[in-house]
């Protein structure tokens, strides 16, 4: 017993694999955040600033009202004594 395929169940079940890869491909495609999330811009802004600084206090200070989040961050961090002890 053979069985004939239908040009159109054929046609039908390509065009459904298409639409299902289409809409896999734009489901895991990044959104552009960075125009969304302002947390994501000052850490783009941040990382992207060329400046040689002896002292982090200093620059935290100087540069804290461009990096509100980041500073609070740095404060959080720079807070936690360091030790020699094993």
């Amino acid at each position: 017993m053979k069985r004939h395929l239908s040009t159109e169940s054929t046609s039908e079940s390509a065009r459904s694999l298409k639409k299902l890869r289409e809409n896999l491909i734009q489901k895991h495609t990044p959104s552009p955040m960075s125009s969304i999330d302002p947390l994501i811009v000052e850490i783009d802004s941040y990382l992207k600033l060329d400046t040689v600084c002896d002292d982090v206090l200093e620059f935290w200070r100087v540069s804290g009202e461009k990096f509100c989040n980041l500073k609070r961050l740095a404060q959080i961090v720079l807070a936690i004594p360091a030790t020699s002890t094993p």
